[in-house]
């Protein structure tokens, strides 16, 4: 129905049937739906166009911001490693950061350099609102590989919001959604439809 529809002129009706299609397609045939509905496949996820321009957007900005805090922040690390003065200055200059597009680059930088430069970026990142900070703090209390970091990190997220960081975790921890549809009859030969979403997690 949705090609004879798209034949035919009828792109609203034929993406109805697509969709309609989607809901009960099994995995195989869900790669030949979703490039007719404009999704394109990245990585393991099919994106619709507006999450695909979205994140676009985002992958521009993070790099727009790591060629901005990058230079600064790398000098900042290296800092780190130098005398107990040098250590202060590092410490005042990367407190003053509030610019949330920092967030990534502070994680990049200093999130697994040492313990001291790990244990300065969640203090920094606590310190910065936005969901990209609590997204980094979020990778650290996970990846971190010095406990008081992880514990300083999980602290931290404690008042953020979670729809900021849970997402991006799951995105991490979890396998791809898969469904299931099944279609029963009763004694009486009434039909019951079922449709079960699925995502296995570590927890």
């Amino acid at each position: 129905l949705a090609h004879w529809c798209r034949q035919h002129g009828l792109k609203d009706q034929s993406r109805a049937h697509c969709l309609s299609a989607l809901a009960i397609a099994n995995d195989q045939e869900r790669e030949t739906i979703y490039p007719r509905l404009g999704y394109r496949r990245l990585g393991n996820q099919w994106l619709s166009p507006q999450e695909l321009d979205d994140w676009k957007r985002a992958v521009t900005d993070a790099e727009n911001a790591r060629r901005e805090w990058g230079p600064k922040l790398e000098r900042i690390a290296r800092m780190f490693e130098g005398s107990s003065r040098q250590r202060v200055n590092a410490r005042a200059e990367l407190n003053a950061i509030a610019d949330p597009r920092a967030a990534p680059a502070i994680e990049q930088a200093l999130g697994s350099r040492s313990f001291e430069c790990a244990s300065a970026a969640v203090a920094a990142l606590a310190s910065i609102p936005g969901h990209q900070s609590s997204l980094s703090l979020a990778q650290i209390a996970v990846f971190s590989e010095w406990r008081p970091v992880r514990e300083a990190a999980t602290a931290a997220l404690r008042d953020r919001k979670k729809e900021d960081f849970v997402p991006g975790l799951i995105e991490l921890l979890g396998t791809p959604i898969s469904s299931e549809f099944g279609i029963a009859q009763n004694s009486r030969g009434i039909l019951f439809y079922t449709y079960v979403w699925a995502r296995e997690t570590n927890g």
